[in-house]
């Protein structure tokens, strides 16, 4: 398996879960670190819920990250 690469974090689980599930329509392998951790204060406290994607899809995934951003 690819190392995994962390490409965002959010602080709210609903907009984690938004992102991996566009991300994942486009063909993106996206896993959730500290999806189930706490609650939601804490979680920004350490450093947020992230999204993560093998390393080798980093730059696509960045991509569409930025065009979901503008949207």
């Amino acid at each position: 398996m690819s190392t995994l690469i962390s490409i965002a974090s959010y602080t709210l689980t609903h907009e984690a879960h938004l992102v991996k599930s566009y991300l994942e329509s486009e063909g993106i392998d996206v896993y959730i670190n500290d999806g189930i951790m706490g609650s939601e204060s804490f979680l920004a406290y350490t450093g947020g819920i992230k999204l993560l994607v093998p390393n080798d899809q980093v730059i696509k995934a960045k991509h569409l990250l930025s065009m979901y951003k503008k949207g």
